[in-house]
């Protein structure tokens, strides 16, 4: 009996410690601050004077816990840009950036544009999930070894306001066209005409409309 009231006490301690850590965890103002910084940054005033492919806002590219996202000779970048939705609306779509620190040629480096597959969960975005490189290497080291810009589509809706038109072909096209559009905007992506549209599964039918259209 001595044992087991041992056991229930010491059961009994750990449960109070653990109910304090969450406590403090849950007050600590770093935590939920960040995340409401990262929700802000997918938000902006939608108006008639704006045109779809404007990038709108842009900032060094974190995982969903802050860290940097570091890669090799590349300044990896989270961007918020202006879409079309498949009935002609503006909206907006996040994604990520990735330019080459090696010197441009005189007319511009190429783009790619990747268009993601269907991840899980599926309802956060690529560029503010814990794993925004996931699915991403090694091409995309291949890709910026070659000079290539890279930029990648959250598609709109899924991380924006709004609701992500899920496997419709039109919205998909709007998505990667305008998204090129807008690192093409970014001066120091130094971004030519040459472009190319990459992807496989759910991004593989986003790039066959985008070819198509």
């Amino acid at each position: 009996m001595k044992l087991r009231s041992a056991g229930v006490l010491v059961s009994s301690v750990f449960l109070l410690l653990a109910i304090v850590a969450i406590s403090i965890g849950a007050l600590s103002p770093s935590a939920p601050r960040r995340t409401t910084d990262l929700q802000r940054f997918y938000k902006f005033p939608l108006s008639s004077r704006l045109r779809p492919g404007l990038l709108v806002r842009i900032a060094p590219l974190t995982d969903g816990v802050g860290q940097s996202v570091v890669l090799a000779h590349a300044n990896a970048y989270r961007i918020l840009y202006t879409s079309e939705s498949s009935t002609g609306n503006l909206v907006l779509s996040g994604g990520m950036l990735f330019v080459p620190t090696a010197r441009a040629p005189v007319v511009g480096r190429p783009v790619v544009a990747w268009a993601h597959p269907t991840r899980a969960p599926t309802n956060v975005a690529p560029s503010s999930s814990s794993d925004p490189l996931l699915g991403m290497q090694p091409w995309l080291s291949m890709m910026i070894d070659h000079g290539w810009d890279v930029v990648a589509t959250d598609y709109a809706g899924l991380g924006t306001p709004g609701r992500q038109e899920y496997l419709n072909g039109l919205s998909e096209a709007h998505d990667v066209v305008f998204s090129v559009e807008a690192a093409r905007s970014y001066h120091p992506a130094l971004a030519s005409a040459k472009w190319a549209a990459w992807g496989h599964s759910y991004g593989g039918h986003a790039v066959l409309w985008t070819a198509a259209l």
